[in-house]
């Protein structure tokens, strides 16, 4: 397979987890979980190379200006491809990295990319300091 056909398969399979990533913050709108969920995206181009960013923020705290963040990126390091995911609370110093790592497999990429996901659409119920953080948050408005 072509480094042509790699990347598309890459870019298709992170286009994939974007939308999961939409349809978590559906998720959270349609259980009334937070008062204001928004998504967004964006490509930076840093020292180390590009970066594709989608993320979820719902608001905490409306008074206090608090969001929980969930972030997932993509990029490219030389060779290697490199996935990584946290989750956070902006205005804080909470902060979990996830997922921090490169491939130069495009199979092992995949299979990272799907891990980040369940990583962060699972962490409110996974993650003790993210979960404990973000109800002692929205208590505080």
């Amino acid at each position: 397979m072509s480094r042509e056909d790699h990347n598309s398969l890459v870019i298709e399979a992170f286009a994939e987890v974007c939308e999961s990533l939409n349809e978590y913050a559906q998720k959270l709108r349609r259980v009334n979980a937070f008062p204001q969920v928004t998504t967004g995206a964006d490509i930076r181009h840093l020292v180390q190379g590009w970066r594709l960013r989608k993320f979820v923020e719902a608001q905490l705290s409306a008074s206090e200006g608090f969001w929980a963040g969930w972030s997932i990126e993509l990029g490219g390091d030389g060779n290697k491809w490199v996935v990584s995911s946290n989750v956070s609370i902006s205005h804080t110093d909470v902060f979990f990295e996830l997922d921090e790592a490169e491939f130069e497999s495009v199979d092992e990429l995949l299979a990272a990319l799907k891990v980040a996901l369940n990583h962060l659409t699972n962490a409110l119920d996974d993650h003790d300091g993210f979960r404990e953080a973000v109800a002692k948050m929205k208590r505080a408005d």
